[in-house]
């Protein structure tokens, strides 16, 4: 039952997120449809030349470019994504035949994600890391119109840390049988 439940809020997530970033897009596509021909081709050349700064002469990361070229914050990071601007990051770099390196970003599907061996933070918990997930889905901006993303994330994050209690209260109990 607690799987179904789950796997009920993921889906529930997944369409709210699909709204937000659909309401997200028009809301930006109406901002640029009331801007001047001349405050769009103002816009036009900001964008391009933050992204020539970053991409062709600094050889810059993803990351790089959202946080440092242009001085935005964690949430930029969905919106670039959501926007298309990861994929041209990422031609920019195919097209100047580097191999694939730290500087493109791959998405990987859900059912291929492993862990990584060895890697350990003390200070990383269930808790911690929800509050992470919690404070980035949150806080972008292509989300915050519907606070049932907010909602979602909460207790999928819940049943996450009830999951993991339950598997601590498992091996507890296998390490203390005779």
């Amino acid at each position: 039952m607690a799987n179904e439940e789950f796997f009920k809020l993921i889906s529930e997530m997944a369409t709210h997120q699909q709204k937000a970033a659909s309401q997200y897009e028009n809301d930006c596509n109406s901002y640029w449809n009331s801007l001047s021909k001349d405050d769009q081709m103002m816009a036009f050349y900001s964008v391009c030349s933050r992204i020539h700064q970053g991409d062709i002469v600094e050889k810059g990361s993803y990351r790089h470019v959202l946080y440092n070229t242009f001085g935005f914050g964690f949430d930029s990071y969905i919106i670039g994504m959501e926007c298309g601007y990861m994929d041209i990051h990422n031609e920019i770099f195919k097209s100047s035949n580097n191999p694939l390196d730290k500087n493109e970003i791959k998405e990987v599907p859900v059912d291929e994600i492993k862990p990584t061996t060895g890697a350990t933070n003390p200070d990383l918990t269930p808790d911690t890391a929800l509050g992470f997930l919690v404070d980035i889905l949150s806080n972008a901006p292509i989300w915050q119109k519907d606070p049932n993303v907010k909602i979602c994330c909460k207790m999928i994050g819940a049943k996450i840390i009830e999951l993991q209690t339950k598997i601590d209260n498992a091996k507890a109990a296998l390490e203390a049988q005779p």
